[in-house]
């Protein structure tokens, strides 16, 4: 395996890390339970029993976060279908959303796992694309825009964590 491919692969693991300590604890210490109740939300988009509609930014969060995830996808298994990739991201959806439930960590809902799937599609289309003209320098582009976009992310949370400010849910 080349140096660079190592480089991709260690991005893609703290992604993945940072991806579910993003979507399991919202940036807080881990934990399991804290009194969140169990509940799982099976309409998508609209109120349904005690959860409400669908947050415009929570829906547009859960979008931009998996992009990354379809490009890391369609750059380590540029081979597979859509409808495979698109079964792929969707198994990593709900083995968050079920993470979620057993963790007591947040409400497990349908319509993230419809947004991070096309969230993750969005990020296979726009590296199956820029392929079309020469998939070595688009491989190339996007595995750099990757790993430093991993880096980003990263300072990102190393700084989330030192600030002295706490974000918590204003609906708790």
């Amino acid at each position: 395996m080349s140096s660079a491919r190592r480089i991709l692969l260690a991005a893609y693991v703290v992604y993945g890390v940072l991806l579910a300590w993003i979507i399991l604890w919202k940036l807080q210490l881990p934990y399991v339970g804290g009194g969140a109740q169990r509940e799982i939300k099976l309409v998508p988009y609209l109120a349904a029993g005690s959860a409400g509609g669908s947050d415009p930014l929570e829906v547009a969060a859960n979008i931009a976060l998996f992009i990354p995830f379809g490009a890391f996808l369609a750059l380590f298994a540029p081979s597979r279908r859509w409808w495979s990739q698109a079964a792929m991201l969707a198994g990593v959806s709900i083995g968050l959303e079920v993470a979620q439930y057993v963790l007591a960590t947040g409400r497990s809902d349908v319509t993230d796992v419809l947004d991070n799937v096309l969230g993750g599609m969005i990020g296979v289309g726009i590296l199956t694309l820029t392929r079309r003209n020469s998939q070595d320098r688009a491989d190339a582009a996007a595995s750099r825009a990757l790993v430093i976009c991993t880096c980003f992310a990263v300072l990102a949370m190393v700084l989330i964590l030192l600030s002295p400010l706490r974000f918590h849910d204003p609906h708790r």
